[in-house]
């Protein structure tokens, strides 16, 4: 945990140094262009470490715990299976805003389970 912590620590503070001066060229200059590339990139960067992390620490959760992935695979079946159930039960109908937008039946359905899932 402190070896997490020994590099956890330095980054966060590096992104909120990152989101300050993206802050204070905005409010100096009126530049959004540049804070958005800035934080464009950033957000890459959180996204792959957020990513690495993960994988990361489901190897080391496999290999300290092997009996919990049995728990964490059943959980992931029941979700696979709500998913499911909400898919085939959302409708896939495309009305006038989802052709301005190039939707599909398919597309919209699977919207359609995403939303009944997350309710």
């Amino acid at each position: 945990m402190k070896l997490l912590l020994k590099f956890l620590a330095p980054a966060i503070f590096i992104f909120s140094f990152i989101i300050t001066l993206v802050a204070l060229l905005y409010f100096f200059t009126g530049s959004v262009e540049a804070g958005t590339q800035v934080v464009l990139y950033a957000s890459y960067i959180l996204f792959f470490a957020t990513i690495g992390g993960l994988l990361l620490g489901f190897v080391l959760g496999v290999i300290i715990n092997p009996q919990g992935v049995v728990s964490s695979l059943i959980s992931l079946g029941v979700l696979a299976v709500i998913f499911l159930i909400a898919y085939f039960i959302s409708g896939n109908e495309v009305t006038a805003v989802y052709k301005k937008f190039d939707i599909t039946p398919f597309q919209s359905q699977l919207f359609g389970g995403i939303l009944i899932m997350t309710y």
